[in-house]
């Protein structure tokens, strides 16, 4: 009975580590004492045969500095894309933040949120 249990929770925890591994997402920086949102949108390509999909997202604030980014990629399978940082970024009051789709004929849909102080 012990070895059942045992078998069925390392199944369920390789599941949710290949879930985990399979998201694309992008973390930098953190919230800091102070942080406030600044800035949050969700953007979404539909695949294009023969294409890759692509967007660049500009965010600027002359009064607050970025303290976090994040790009998450809602599609958990791991097809969505990726994301990166082009200019800017924490310790700025700006930043040009790449979306792009894994692969070609691909999509993504990605939440964006930015923080600052």
């Amino acid at each position: 009975m012990e070895r059942k249990i045992l078998i069925i929770v390392s199944f369920a925890l390789l599941a949710l580590v290949g879930f985990v591994i399979a998201r694309n997402d992008l973390t930098v920086g953190s919230l800091q004492p102070g942080s406030v949102l600044l800035y949050q949108q969700t953007y979404n390509r539909t695949g294009v045969a023969g294409q890759m999909q692509s967007q660049d997202v500009f965010y600027t604030n002359p009064l607050r500095n970025i303290t976090r980014i994040r790009a998450l990629d809602l599609n958990a399978n791991g097809t969505g894309g990726f994301a990166s940082i082009v200019s800017g970024g924490v310790g700025f009051r700006n930043v040009t933040i790449r979306l792009q789709s894994s692969a070609i004929g691909r999509g993504f849909t990605f939440f964006v949120d930015i923080y600052g102080n």
